[in-house]
């Protein structure tokens, strides 16, 4: 099965409800394949709800302010796109493995870099490029550069988008603020895996 589900920043609610209903007599692996904010989904959502207006004449507002306030009432922060596999195994030696393969930032973390001596930016005909010792390990756009020119210990990601939109007018026009931010959070992830940046506590 390939779905979506809702949950907290740690996990979807689904999990839980995997281990109660079929925990027991089931294998079970669930890859939780990307995570994207409450706030990104309900807007999404919107759009799905002013063309089911559109197409058919039903109160689609009238649906969609229940679904936010429903999502309210169950504290929903993030929605998880997921695969899910279900077999059958000998009764009471069930199992559930969960692969979150999501990142872990959100807009509140504080990136630092780690050791800026230890690498280069390199600006190729095409893009620009982190190296070490003479390789490439990451790949960067514009956007991505400018933002890691203002790490600095103390701003958050949504602190440090705000500042880049404070100083170019053309970023908040780029992409809406919601997916911007939350595609800044994938980068600082992606810097994380290749050892260049760490979640930082702000003092």
């Amino acid at each position: 099965m390939v779905g979506e589900a809702i949950g907290t920043e740690k996990e979807p609610f689904l999990i839980d409800e995997l281990r109660t209903e079929l925990g027991n007599d089931f294998k079970i692996t669930v890859i939780l394949d990307f995570k994207f904010s409450i706030e990104a989904h309900l807007r999404r959502s919107s759009y799905v709800a002013i063309n089911m207006g559109k197409m058919n004449g039903k109160n689609a507002d009238e649906l969609f302010e229940k679904y936010k306030d429903w999502i309210k009432k169950v504290n929903a922060t993030s929605v998880y796109n997921y695969y899910l596999k279900v077999e059958r195994t000998q009764p009471a030696q069930g199992s559930i493995e969960v692969i979150n393969m999501t990142t872990t930032w959100s807009k509140d973390d504080v990136p630092v870099l780690k050791n800026n001596k230890d690498f280069q930016i390199q600006k190729f005909p095409q893009y620009y490029a982190i190296c070490r010792n003479g390789k490439i390990i990451a790949q960067l756009d514009d956007a991505t550069l400018t933002f890691i020119k203002k790490i600095d210990g103390k701003l958050t990601i949504e602190e440090i988008y705000q500042k880049l939109c404070e100083e170019n007018k053309n970023v908040a026009n780029y992409l809406p603020r919601v997916e911007a931010i939350e595609s800044l959070a994938e980068a600082c992830g992606t810097l994380k895996a290749r050892n260049i940046i760490e979640k930082c506590n702000r003092n």
